[in-house]
């Protein structure tokens, strides 16, 4: 009977189960009107876990500052730029993912900059792209 009702228990929305493996950490949490925990710090109570995350979207660590959403979109960052999927620009620090085309990018802030190095082009491309002691090309 005990069992039963801490299985009940624990599928509350305001109970909070610690995600690391074999920790049996438990924390009631306020919920939102969404009936999802809040978007907040939890630590795990167990003494030998103490592990931080997110209440509502489990992330460890806690992001503290970033909302769950921010989060996803600020690691989604992250891999692309680890894996060279896209550029920041340099004027206004958006990401630029290049498709197609060549290597001179225009963002729409206008700034512009090359795809292979980074390096923010004043002046058009004939100003980076071939000039000597540039590595860089226009198009590969």
């Amino acid at each position: 009977m005990l069992k039963i009702s801490l299985e009940a228990y624990t599928q509350q929305p305001s109970v909070v189960r610690c995600t690391r493996p074999n920790c049996e950490g438990l924390l009631e949490v306020p919920v939102g009107g969404d009936e999802r925990p809040a978007a907040m710090n939890f630590t795990c109570p167990v003494p030998s876990c103490r592990r931080s995350m997110c209440a509502r979207c489990k992330k460890s660590p806690y992001h503290e500052g970033l909302s769950c959403q921010a989060s996803d979109d600020k690691e989604g960052e992250i891999e692309i730029l680890a894996k060279g999927l896209a550029k920041r620009c340099p004027r206004c620090g958006r990401l630029i993912e290049k498709r197609d085309g060549c290597n001179h990018m225009t963002c729409v802030c206008k700034g512009e900059f090359c795809n292979v190095c980074g390096v923010a082009i004043t002046g058009g491309a004939g100003s980076h792209f071939g000039v000597p002691g540039v590595s860089c090309r226009q198009f590969s």
